[in-house]
């Protein structure tokens, strides 16, 4: 026989869901199929407590029979410095002549 661990380090906001596991500290349960290719369907509400979005990575582990799933850490999603290409245009001026002639300014009020 094998049972499913569910563990998770946080959980989400769903506040009818979070208050009643709080307070029993009973489980949430559920029955699941195993699926030819060896996949598994995580209930919704399962899901929602443990905040678990679609492509999210699951750590599983495999102890005494049981099975453990926990929710591999989140990396904070990488931007390419090229997204921020252009967030200033506009800014000292649309033509070039603008430009240099806002940055002559700027640099004859300097005091040296």
């Amino acid at each position: 026989m094998h049972f499913f661990a569910f563990r998770t380090g946080f959980i989400s906001q769903n506040s009818n869901q979070e208050s009643y596991f709080r307070k029993n500290r009973e489980p949430i349960m559920s029955q699941v199929r195993v699926r030819s290719k060896n996949q598994i369907t995580i209930p919704a509400r399962i899901a929602a407590l443990a905040n678990i979005r679609p492509d999210d990575l699951l750590e599983i582990t495999c102890k005494n029979g049981v099975i453990t799933l926990t929710p591999a850490t989140r990396a904070p999603k990488q931007q390419s410095a090229l997204s921020y290409a252009g967030i200033a245009r506009g800014t000292w001026g649309e033509t070039t002549d603008e430009i240099e002639a806002e940055l002559k300014e700027s640099r004859d009020s300097w005091d040296r």
